[in-house]
């Protein structure tokens, strides 16, 4: 059925920081020896891998075939952190979750990874500047999604469009950087769409144009990106698909489309849940539940785009327009906030399905992992307060259980 999204890939990235002070450690070259018995970019371990990412302090935990039973990656993922830990305590090191860390400082502490795919980073680098909170700390979960058959890329590609716009409020992880609280629940995105400023055809709007085909994708979003930085990489060194830094991207190689705005959360459960509530909401879009897809495909970027960056700012409590509230069948003469359509959405599909109930209880009734940080941490906290919350945040994941706040 072309509603329904059978399987999904994932891919979770978390810092490596030390145990003393959580300070980033960038050994991950050092970690994948370990597993592997010499330096390699990727080891598999079964059906799952871990690999390296831009920066030294960055690993990646990911799932080879593609998942079915979202249950079964949460568990198996949360032992790929165990193991992880293991290795990493001869290094006084573990892992930490969330978004971005909260008081690195990327000039003077970002270390880019120097071995195998050490090129496509250098270019990265030279054209960029990849010393930013943006490039250097920043963890996500990238949620890979098939597309069917037909015109099953172009109904996909509008649901998450339509959708992406409040993903921010369910997944946020970062108000802080620096040390300080940024005003941004969302500070890793709001870094994002500003990396690469330099060619704006690279990123665009984070929120994509709206597509109704492969071909029309080609000729609107990836042409004018190859053209545009020919003259920074003539040798053709980022001319791929994964250039585009949309949050959302087409990655035809693999017949998926790619989610790139979700900050990673304290936990393989909270994500998966968190996954597993998108994906269902996802296919109630495309099965027209509670608006037509010509009516998603309408959505323009004065409708869209104002709504992300409300929610990266504002998260759960953002005011959300009426036009907008139409997409999930809200006819009323008032804003909603979005953690309140997240409500009504979970209300209105069936929650059960993957799982996670429990946990999108949780989710919905104390919010995004930001909100829960800042009721920990506040407005104005001490380095002390930093550690100790990121000390936490280590406990959480080590633990696979909720961050309380």
């Amino acid at each position: 059925m072309e509603n329904t999204i059978p399987f999904c890939g994932f891919e979770l990235e978390y810092m490596v920081v030390r145990k003393n002070d959580c300070t980033v450690l960038p050994i991950v070259d050092q970690l994948l020896t370990k597993k592997h018995g010499s330096l390699v970019n990727e080891v598999e371990a079964g059906e799952y891998a871990w690999s390296n990412e831009l920066a030294g302090h960055v690993i990646e935990i990911k799932t080879i075939p593609p998942v079915v039973d979202f249950r079964a990656a949460a568990n198996r993922f949360q032992e790929e952190v165990v193991e992880i830990n293991h290795l990493l305590h001869e290094f006084d090191a573990k892992l930490l979750p969330s978004g971005a860390h909260p008081f690195m400082n990327p000039h003077r502490e970002a270390s880019l990874w120097k071995h195998g795919n050490r090129r496509i980073y250098e270019t990265y680098n030279r054209i960029f500047d990849c010393r930013g909170h943006g490039w250097v700390n920043l963890q996500s979960v990238h949620l890979n999604i098939p597309y069917s058959k037909g015109n099953g890329f172009g109904r996909l590609h509008a649901a998450i469009r339509a959708l992406m716009p409040i993903i921010p409020a369910l997944c946020a992880s970062t108000p802080y950087l620096d040390g300080v609280f940024t005003g941004f629940l969302d500070a890793r995105l709001e870094t994002y769409r500003k990396n690469q400023q330099r060619i704006p055809t690279v990123a665009g709007n984070v929120i994509p144009e709206s597509i109704r085909t492969q071909k029309e994708y080609r000729e609107r979003i990836l042409q004018p990106m190859y053209v545009d930085i020919l003259g920074y990489d003539p040798k053709k060194v980022l001319a791929h698909e994964w250039l585009n830094s949309r949050g959302v991207i087409a990655r035809f190689s693999r017949r998926c489309l790619e989610i790139k705005i979700i900050d990673i959360l304290e936990s393989p459960g909270a994500d998966m849940a968190a996954a597993s509530l998108i994906v269902a909401t996802l296919e109630a879009l495309m099965a027209e539940k509670w608006s037509s897809l010509n009516f998603l495909f309408s959505l323009s970027d004065e409708i869209l785009v104002p709504v992300y960056h409300n929610t990266v700012k504002q998260g759960s409590k953002a005011n959300l327009p009426k036009k907008y509230l139409r997409c999930f069948g809200v006819e009323q003469s008032d804003e909603m906030s979005a953690g309140n359509l997240w409500k009504h959405i979970a209300q209105n599909i069936d929650v059960e399905k993957g799982g996670f109930a429990d946990e999108i209880s949780i989710l919905l009734k104390h919010g995004s992992l930001s909100e829960r940080m800042m009721q920990f941490a506040g407005t104005t906290p001490d380095h002390k307060r930093m550690v100790n919350l990121c000390e936490k945040l280590s406990s959480s994941l080590a633990s696979g259980t909720f961050f309380k706040g």
